[in-house]
Protein backbone atom coordinates (compact mmCIF):
# COMPACT_ATOMS: atom_id res chain seq x y z
CA UNK A 1 0.00 0.00 0.00
CA UNK A 2 1.43 3.34 -1.09
CA UNK A 3 0.91 6.11 1.48
CA UNK A 4 1.58 9.72 0.46
CA UNK A 5 -0.55 11.58 3.02
CA UNK A 6 -0.68 11.05 6.77
CA UNK A 7 -1.86 12.96 9.84
CA UNK A 8 0.37 12.85 12.92
CA UNK A 9 0.48 14.27 16.43
CA UNK A 10 3.89 15.31 17.73
CA UNK A 11 4.97 16.35 21.20
CA UNK A 12 8.45 17.42 22.25
CA UNK A 13 9.99 16.35 25.52
CA UNK A 14 9.53 18.33 28.72
CA UNK A 15 12.51 19.85 30.48
CA UNK A 16 13.60 18.41 33.81
CA UNK A 17 12.88 20.25 37.05
CA UNK A 18 15.59 22.03 38.96
CA UNK A 19 16.73 20.72 42.32
CA UNK A 20 16.55 22.43 45.71
CA UNK A 21 19.21 20.86 47.93
CA UNK A 22 21.96 21.91 50.36
CA UNK A 23 25.48 20.74 50.90
CA UNK A 24 25.66 18.29 53.79
CA UNK A 25 29.07 16.78 54.51
CA UNK A 26 31.13 15.87 57.53
CA UNK A 27 32.40 18.91 59.39
CA UNK A 28 30.27 21.09 57.10
CA UNK A 29 26.86 21.02 58.80
CA UNK A 30 25.53 24.17 57.15
CA UNK A 31 26.75 24.14 53.58
CA UNK A 32 25.26 26.37 50.97
CA UNK A 33 22.76 25.49 48.25
CA UNK A 34 23.99 23.04 45.61
CA UNK A 35 20.87 22.14 43.56
CA UNK A 36 21.58 21.43 39.90
CA UNK A 37 19.63 22.35 36.82
CA UNK A 38 17.30 20.05 34.94
CA UNK A 39 18.09 18.69 31.50
CA UNK A 40 16.43 19.77 28.29
CA UNK A 41 13.83 17.59 26.58
CA UNK A 42 14.13 16.24 23.08
CA UNK A 43 12.82 18.00 19.99
CA UNK A 44 10.86 16.31 17.20
CA UNK A 45 12.69 16.83 13.90
CA UNK A 46 11.79 15.69 10.38
CA UNK A 47 14.68 15.10 7.99
CA UNK A 48 14.44 14.63 4.23
CA UNK A 49 16.09 11.36 3.21
CA UNK A 50 16.68 9.84 -0.23
CA UNK A 51 16.24 6.38 1.28
CA UNK A 52 12.53 6.95 1.99
CA UNK A 53 9.95 6.67 -0.78
CA UNK A 54 6.65 7.02 1.11
CA UNK A 55 5.16 7.93 4.50
CA UNK A 56 4.31 4.39 5.59
CA UNK A 57 6.52 4.56 8.71
CA UNK A 58 4.52 7.51 10.06
CA UNK A 59 1.20 5.99 8.99
CA UNK A 60 1.69 3.04 11.35
CA UNK A 61 3.16 5.24 14.09
CA UNK A 62 1.30 8.57 13.93
CA UNK A 63 1.98 9.62 17.53
CA UNK A 64 5.49 11.01 17.98
CA UNK A 65 6.83 11.50 21.48
CA UNK A 66 10.30 12.75 22.36
CA UNK A 67 11.89 11.86 25.70
CA UNK A 68 11.78 14.19 28.69
CA UNK A 69 14.85 15.68 30.31
CA UNK A 70 16.09 14.34 33.64
CA UNK A 71 15.74 16.49 36.78
CA UNK A 72 18.74 18.02 38.46
CA UNK A 73 20.23 16.63 41.65
CA UNK A 74 22.43 17.64 44.54
CA UNK A 75 26.09 18.64 44.28
CA UNK A 76 25.19 20.83 41.32
CA UNK A 77 24.62 17.83 39.09
CA UNK A 78 22.95 18.78 35.83
CA UNK A 79 20.14 16.53 34.67
CA UNK A 80 20.67 14.52 31.50
CA UNK A 81 19.25 16.11 28.37
CA UNK A 82 17.15 13.89 26.12
CA UNK A 83 18.13 13.12 22.55
CA UNK A 84 16.21 14.70 19.71
CA UNK A 85 13.72 12.46 17.90
CA UNK A 86 14.85 12.63 14.24
CA UNK A 87 12.52 10.93 11.77
CA UNK A 88 13.38 10.45 8.07
CA UNK A 89 10.76 11.42 5.49
CA UNK A 90 10.90 11.32 1.68
CA UNK A 91 12.35 14.23 -0.24
CA UNK A 92 9.49 16.44 -1.36
CA UNK A 93 7.39 16.22 1.80
CA UNK A 94 5.12 19.15 2.58
CA UNK A 95 4.30 19.87 6.23
CA UNK A 96 0.99 21.51 7.17
CA UNK A 97 -0.05 22.57 10.65
CA UNK A 98 -3.71 21.63 11.09
CA UNK A 99 -6.25 22.10 13.89
CA UNK A 100 -6.85 19.14 16.19
CA UNK A 101 -9.54 16.71 15.02
CA UNK A 102 -12.89 16.59 16.73
CA UNK A 103 -12.94 14.56 19.90
CA UNK A 104 -14.33 11.10 19.27
CA UNK A 105 -17.08 9.69 21.43
CA UNK A 106 -16.23 7.35 24.25
CA UNK A 107 -16.92 3.64 24.11
CA UNK A 108 -19.62 3.95 26.78
CA UNK A 109 -21.58 6.46 24.70
CA UNK A 110 -21.37 4.29 21.58
CA UNK A 111 -22.47 1.20 23.54
CA UNK A 112 -25.45 3.00 25.08
CA UNK A 113 -26.52 4.36 21.69
CA UNK A 114 -26.29 0.90 20.14
CA UNK A 115 -28.38 -0.62 22.96
CA UNK A 116 -31.05 2.06 22.47
CA UNK A 117 -31.22 1.26 18.77
CA UNK A 118 -31.66 -2.44 19.56
CA UNK A 119 -34.51 -1.64 22.00
CA UNK A 120 -36.26 0.50 19.40
CA UNK A 121 -35.95 -2.26 16.85
CA UNK A 122 -37.30 -4.85 19.32
CA UNK A 123 -40.32 -2.67 20.12
CA UNK A 124 -40.99 -2.12 16.42
CA UNK A 125 -40.87 -5.87 15.80
CA UNK A 126 -43.27 -6.59 18.68
CA UNK A 127 -45.80 -4.05 17.41
CA UNK A 128 -46.16 -5.76 14.03
CA UNK A 129 -49.34 -7.72 13.49
CA UNK A 130 -48.54 -11.12 11.97
CA UNK A 131 -50.23 -11.81 8.67
CA UNK A 132 -51.57 -15.14 9.95
CA UNK A 133 -53.40 -13.49 12.86
CA UNK A 134 -55.21 -11.02 10.62
CA UNK A 135 -58.66 -12.34 9.81
CA UNK A 136 -59.30 -11.22 6.29
CA UNK A 137 -62.91 -11.25 5.10
CA UNK A 138 -63.84 -13.51 2.25
CA UNK A 139 -64.01 -11.73 -1.04
CA UNK A 140 -66.73 -12.62 -3.54
CA UNK A 141 -68.76 -10.86 -6.12
CA UNK A 142 -71.66 -10.23 -3.74
CA UNK A 143 -69.52 -8.32 -1.19
CA UNK A 144 -69.94 -4.59 -1.09
CA UNK A 145 -67.23 -2.11 -2.08
CA UNK A 146 -66.94 -1.06 1.59
CA UNK A 147 -65.60 -4.48 2.62
CA UNK A 148 -63.15 -4.38 -0.29
CA UNK A 149 -61.84 -1.04 0.95
CA UNK A 150 -61.34 -2.38 4.50
CA UNK A 151 -59.38 -5.33 3.12
CA UNK A 152 -57.02 -3.01 1.23
CA UNK A 153 -56.57 -0.84 4.32
CA UNK A 154 -55.53 -3.84 6.43
CA UNK A 155 -53.01 -4.98 3.81
CA UNK A 156 -51.60 -1.46 3.47
CA UNK A 157 -51.15 -1.25 7.25
CA UNK A 158 -49.26 -4.57 7.38
CA UNK A 159 -46.98 -3.50 4.52
CA UNK A 160 -46.32 -0.10 6.12
CA UNK A 161 -45.28 -1.69 9.44
CA UNK A 162 -43.02 -4.14 7.65
CA UNK A 163 -41.33 -1.35 5.69
CA UNK A 164 -40.83 0.58 8.91
CA UNK A 165 -38.92 -2.35 10.42
CA UNK A 166 -36.78 -2.73 7.32
CA UNK A 167 -35.94 0.97 7.29
CA UNK A 168 -35.03 0.91 10.98
CA UNK A 169 -32.71 -2.09 10.57
CA UNK A 170 -31.16 -0.56 7.46
CA UNK A 171 -30.44 2.69 9.31
CA UNK A 172 -28.79 0.81 12.17
CA UNK A 173 -26.65 -1.22 9.80
CA UNK A 174 -25.62 1.74 7.68
CA UNK A 175 -24.62 3.82 10.69
CA UNK A 176 -22.69 0.99 12.31
CA UNK A 177 -20.84 0.24 9.06
CA UNK A 178 -20.10 3.89 8.24
CA UNK A 179 -16.60 4.15 6.68
CA UNK A 180 -13.82 6.22 8.12
CA UNK A 181 -13.60 9.73 6.76
CA UNK A 182 -10.66 10.62 4.54
CA UNK A 183 -8.23 13.43 5.22
CA UNK A 184 -9.43 16.80 4.02
CA UNK A 185 -7.50 18.88 1.53
CA UNK A 186 -5.07 21.10 3.48
CA UNK A 187 -5.21 24.87 3.32
CA UNK A 188 -2.17 26.31 1.46
CA UNK A 189 -1.85 28.96 4.15
CA UNK A 190 -1.19 26.25 6.75
CA UNK A 191 2.04 25.19 4.99
CA UNK A 192 4.98 25.53 7.39
CA UNK A 193 7.81 23.68 5.60
CA UNK A 194 8.76 22.08 2.30
CA UNK A 195 11.56 19.52 2.54
CA UNK A 196 12.66 19.63 -1.10
CA UNK A 197 16.40 18.97 -0.68
CA UNK A 198 18.11 15.83 0.70
CA UNK A 199 19.26 16.31 4.28
CA UNK A 200 17.00 19.30 4.90
CA UNK A 201 15.54 19.38 8.41
CA UNK A 202 12.58 21.02 10.07
CA UNK A 203 11.95 21.22 13.81
CA UNK A 204 8.37 20.05 14.12
CA UNK A 205 8.11 20.64 17.88
CA UNK A 206 10.72 22.49 19.90
CA UNK A 207 12.01 20.93 23.10
CA UNK A 208 11.27 22.15 26.60
CA UNK A 209 14.11 23.66 28.62
CA UNK A 210 15.24 22.44 32.02
CA UNK A 211 14.49 24.30 35.23
CA UNK A 212 17.08 26.04 37.39
CA UNK A 213 18.28 24.77 40.72
CA UNK A 214 18.33 26.75 43.97
CA UNK A 215 22.01 27.56 43.51
CA UNK A 216 20.97 30.30 41.09
CA UNK A 217 18.84 32.04 43.71
CA UNK A 218 21.40 32.51 46.50
CA UNK A 219 22.41 36.03 47.47
CA UNK A 220 23.93 37.91 50.36
CA UNK A 221 20.47 38.37 51.87
CA UNK A 222 19.14 34.87 51.06
CA UNK A 223 21.85 32.34 51.79
CA UNK A 224 19.53 29.33 52.03
CA UNK A 225 17.12 29.64 49.13
CA UNK A 226 14.59 26.89 48.69
CA UNK A 227 13.37 28.21 45.39
CA UNK A 228 13.76 26.32 42.13
CA UNK A 229 11.99 26.36 38.77
CA UNK A 230 10.26 23.56 36.94
CA UNK A 231 11.07 22.53 33.41
CA UNK A 232 9.03 24.01 30.58
CA UNK A 233 6.68 21.92 28.48
CA UNK A 234 7.68 20.96 24.96
CA UNK A 235 5.67 22.07 21.98
CA UNK A 236 2.96 19.82 20.56
CA UNK A 237 0.52 19.94 17.70
CA UNK A 238 -1.24 18.18 14.84
CA UNK A 239 0.36 18.08 11.43
CA UNK A 240 -0.49 16.79 7.97
CA UNK A 241 2.36 15.43 5.88
CA UNK A 242 1.88 15.26 2.12
CA UNK A 243 4.36 13.76 -0.31
CA UNK A 244 4.89 15.30 -3.73
CA UNK A 245 7.29 13.44 -5.95
CA UNK A 246 10.19 15.46 -7.31
CA UNK A 247 10.99 14.72 -10.96
CA UNK A 248 11.90 16.66 -14.09
CA UNK A 249 9.25 15.19 -16.40
CA UNK A 250 5.87 13.66 -15.64
CA UNK A 251 4.13 11.02 -17.75
CA UNK A 252 0.42 11.74 -18.26
CA UNK A 253 -1.96 9.53 -20.19
CA UNK A 254 -4.91 7.17 -20.24
CA UNK A 255 -4.69 3.68 -18.70
CA UNK A 256 -2.92 1.19 -20.99
CA UNK A 257 -1.33 4.00 -23.00
CA UNK A 258 2.14 2.55 -22.33
CA UNK A 259 3.46 4.90 -19.64
CA UNK A 260 4.92 2.15 -17.45
CA UNK A 261 6.44 0.41 -20.49
CA UNK A 262 8.03 3.71 -21.52
CA UNK A 263 9.45 4.21 -18.03
CA UNK A 264 10.97 0.73 -18.22
CA UNK A 265 12.56 1.56 -21.57
CA UNK A 266 13.95 4.90 -20.41
CA UNK A 267 15.23 3.95 -16.96
CA UNK A 268 16.08 1.02 -14.72
CA UNK A 269 12.73 1.22 -12.92
CA UNK A 270 10.50 -1.85 -13.05
CA UNK A 271 6.88 -0.73 -12.70
CA UNK A 272 4.13 -3.30 -13.12
CA UNK A 273 2.99 -3.85 -16.72
CA UNK A 274 -0.18 -5.79 -17.59
CA UNK A 275 -2.95 -5.84 -20.17
CA UNK A 276 -5.65 -4.41 -17.86
CA UNK A 277 -6.33 -0.85 -16.77
CA UNK A 278 -4.87 0.81 -13.65
CA UNK A 279 -1.89 -1.53 -13.29
CA UNK A 280 0.00 1.49 -11.90
CA UNK A 281 -1.49 1.99 -8.45
CA UNK A 282 1.02 4.52 -7.13
CA UNK A 283 3.62 6.91 -8.62
CA UNK A 284 6.90 5.51 -9.88
CA UNK A 285 10.10 7.50 -10.39
CA UNK A 286 12.90 6.42 -12.71
CA UNK A 287 16.37 7.88 -13.28
CA UNK A 288 17.20 8.44 -16.96
CA UNK A 289 20.79 8.56 -18.20
CA UNK A 290 21.02 11.25 -20.89
CA UNK A 291 24.71 10.82 -21.64
CA UNK A 292 27.66 13.12 -20.95
CA UNK A 293 27.27 12.36 -17.24
CA UNK A 294 23.83 14.00 -17.20
CA UNK A 295 20.89 12.33 -15.47
CA UNK A 296 17.29 13.31 -14.93
CA UNK A 297 14.16 11.80 -13.38
CA UNK A 298 10.74 10.88 -14.80
CA UNK A 299 7.59 10.30 -12.73
CA UNK A 300 4.81 7.95 -13.81
CA UNK A 301 1.40 8.41 -12.18
CA UNK A 302 -1.73 6.23 -12.50
CA UNK A 303 -3.72 6.69 -15.68
CA UNK A 304 -6.21 9.52 -16.01
CA UNK A 305 -9.74 9.15 -17.33
CA UNK A 306 -12.44 11.62 -18.21
CA UNK A 307 -13.78 13.17 -15.02
CA UNK A 308 -10.55 12.74 -13.04
CA UNK A 309 -10.83 16.34 -11.84
CA UNK A 310 -14.08 15.26 -10.13
CA UNK A 311 -12.28 12.43 -8.32
CA UNK A 312 -13.00 9.68 -10.84
CA UNK A 313 -10.46 6.92 -11.25
CA UNK A 314 -7.07 6.84 -9.53
CA UNK A 315 -5.20 9.67 -11.20
CA UNK A 316 -6.89 12.48 -9.26
CA UNK A 317 -5.44 11.21 -5.99
CA UNK A 318 -1.89 11.29 -7.42
CA UNK A 319 -1.94 14.36 -9.65
CA UNK A 320 -0.17 16.23 -6.89
CA UNK A 321 2.96 14.18 -7.65
CA UNK A 322 3.51 15.98 -10.98
CA UNK A 323 2.97 19.43 -9.49
CA UNK A 324 6.75 19.73 -9.12
CA UNK A 325 7.51 18.53 -12.67
CA UNK A 326 8.58 21.46 -14.89
CA UNK A 327 7.86 19.42 -18.03
CA UNK A 328 4.98 17.10 -19.01
CA UNK A 329 4.95 14.20 -21.47
CA UNK A 330 1.48 13.24 -22.75
CA UNK A 331 1.63 9.58 -23.77
CA UNK A 332 -1.06 8.73 -26.35
CA UNK A 333 -2.14 5.40 -27.78
CA UNK A 334 -1.77 6.42 -31.42
CA UNK A 335 -3.17 3.08 -32.64
CA UNK A 336 -6.48 3.67 -30.84
CA UNK A 337 -6.48 0.11 -29.50
CA UNK A 338 -9.02 1.06 -26.79
CA UNK A 339 -11.53 2.37 -29.34
CA UNK A 340 -10.75 6.08 -28.76
CA UNK A 341 -9.33 8.73 -31.04
CA UNK A 342 -5.84 9.98 -30.03
CA UNK A 343 -6.70 13.66 -30.55
CA UNK A 344 -9.77 13.31 -28.34
CA UNK A 345 -7.62 11.71 -25.65
CA UNK A 346 -5.24 14.67 -25.74
CA UNK A 347 -8.04 17.22 -25.43
CA UNK A 348 -9.59 15.36 -22.49
CA UNK A 349 -6.25 15.02 -20.70
CA UNK A 350 -5.45 18.69 -21.19
CA UNK A 351 -8.88 19.68 -19.87
CA UNK A 352 -8.55 17.49 -16.77
CA UNK A 353 -5.09 18.90 -16.04
CA UNK A 354 -6.40 22.45 -16.38
CA UNK A 355 -9.40 21.75 -14.14
CA UNK A 356 -7.11 20.30 -11.49
CA UNK A 357 -4.62 23.20 -11.52
CA UNK A 358 -4.23 25.92 -14.14
CA UNK A 359 -0.54 26.37 -13.24
CA UNK A 360 0.13 22.76 -14.17
CA UNK A 361 -1.56 23.16 -17.56
CA UNK A 362 0.59 26.22 -18.35
CA UNK A 363 3.88 24.31 -18.19
CA UNK A 364 5.73 23.19 -21.34
CA UNK A 365 4.72 19.81 -22.74
CA UNK A 366 4.94 17.55 -25.74
CA UNK A 367 3.19 14.46 -27.13
CA UNK A 368 4.62 10.93 -27.15
CA UNK A 369 2.89 8.88 -29.86
CA UNK A 370 3.17 5.31 -28.55
CA UNK A 371 2.33 1.91 -30.11
CA UNK A 372 3.48 2.90 -33.59
CA UNK A 373 3.96 -0.78 -34.47
CA UNK A 374 0.21 -1.44 -34.32
CA UNK A 375 -2.12 -1.17 -37.36
CA UNK A 376 -3.67 2.23 -38.14
CA UNK A 377 -1.01 3.95 -36.01
CA UNK A 378 0.68 5.62 -39.01
CA UNK A 379 -2.63 6.82 -40.44
CA UNK A 380 -3.73 8.21 -37.07
CA UNK A 381 -0.38 9.96 -36.69
CA UNK A 382 -0.81 11.76 -40.04
CA UNK A 383 -4.34 12.80 -39.11
CA UNK A 384 -3.15 13.93 -35.68
CA UNK A 385 -0.38 16.08 -37.16
CA UNK A 386 -2.88 17.69 -39.53
CA UNK A 387 -5.22 18.50 -36.66
CA UNK A 388 -2.42 19.73 -34.38
CA UNK A 389 0.38 21.00 -36.64
CA UNK A 390 2.01 23.17 -33.96
CA UNK A 391 2.58 20.38 -31.44
CA UNK A 392 5.84 18.54 -30.91
CA UNK A 393 5.15 14.82 -31.50
CA UNK A 394 7.69 12.02 -30.95
CA UNK A 395 6.58 8.68 -32.46
CA UNK A 396 7.86 5.67 -30.51
CA UNK A 397 7.21 2.03 -29.72
CA UNK A 398 8.05 1.64 -26.04
CA UNK A 399 7.70 -2.15 -26.07
CA UNK A 400 10.30 -2.55 -28.85
CA UNK A 401 12.49 0.33 -27.65
CA UNK A 402 12.03 2.37 -30.85
CA UNK A 403 12.28 6.13 -30.47
CA UNK A 404 13.69 6.01 -26.94
CA UNK A 405 16.91 7.76 -27.94
CA UNK A 406 14.91 10.59 -29.50
CA UNK A 407 13.08 11.11 -26.22
CA UNK A 408 16.37 11.21 -24.31
CA UNK A 409 17.79 13.74 -26.75
CA UNK A 410 14.68 15.89 -26.43
CA UNK A 411 14.74 15.70 -22.63
CA UNK A 412 18.41 16.71 -22.61
CA UNK A 413 17.60 19.79 -24.71
CA UNK A 414 14.71 20.77 -22.45
CA UNK A 415 16.77 20.22 -19.31
CA UNK A 416 19.55 22.45 -20.63
CA UNK A 417 17.03 25.13 -21.62
CA UNK A 418 15.32 25.14 -18.21
CA UNK A 419 18.66 25.28 -16.40
CA UNK A 420 19.59 28.36 -18.41
CA UNK A 421 16.32 30.07 -17.56
CA UNK A 422 16.66 29.33 -13.85
CA UNK A 423 18.44 32.06 -11.83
Amino acid sequence: MFIDRVRIHAKAGKGGNGCASFRREKFIPKGGPDGGDGGDGGSVILQASVHETQLASLFYKPILRADNGAPGSSRQKHGKSALDLILPVPVGTLIYRIPPPQASRSLEEEASELSEKKEDRREACSSVVPVESVKLPLVNKEKSSLEHNSLHEILDEVRARGMKILETSADVGSKSMEPRSKLNQPDPEDLVADLAAPGEEYVLCLKGHGGRGNIHFKSSRNRAPRRFTEGTEGEEGWFLLELRTIAFAGLVGYPNAGKSTLLRALSAAHPKVASYAFTTRYPQVGVVDLGDYIQTTIADIPGLIEGASHNRGLGHAFLRHIMRCPFLLFVLDMAGSEGREPWNDLHILRREIELYDARLAARPWCVIANKMDAPLASENLLRFQKKEPSLKVIPICAELGEGVEEIKKFLKEQLTLIQKLMP
